[in-house]
């Protein structure tokens, strides 16, 4: 691959790596803050205690996620480093 287009490769990547950081992200604050609105609902008694359940389960899919965007980060960082050394 020449140098020129293995450069615009690399940018593609960071790019595309970049989008998906911020479509995670963004997804991620949404569902939380509804979640938190929820939790409210539940305290002031406008929704059946039972939907914590629900809730927990929403939250804890925004965990893995969140985990999951960490170990493709670490992992392009690491796939960086290794190309610098």
């Amino acid at each position: 691959m020449s140098d020129d287009l293995k450069t615009k490769h690399e940018t593609y990547s960071l790019n595309f790596l970049q989008c998906e950081v911020a479509n995670t992200l963004v997804k991620a604050i949404y569902v939380i803050e509804n979640e938190a609105i929820l939790i409210k609902d539940v305290k002031n008694g406008k929704l059946p205690i039972s939907d914590l359940a629900a809730i927990k389960r929403s939250l804890l899919q925004q965990v893995k996620k969140m985990k999951e965007l960490h170990d493709l980060m670490s992992s392009n960082i690491r796939k960086e480093r290794s190309v610098v050394n």
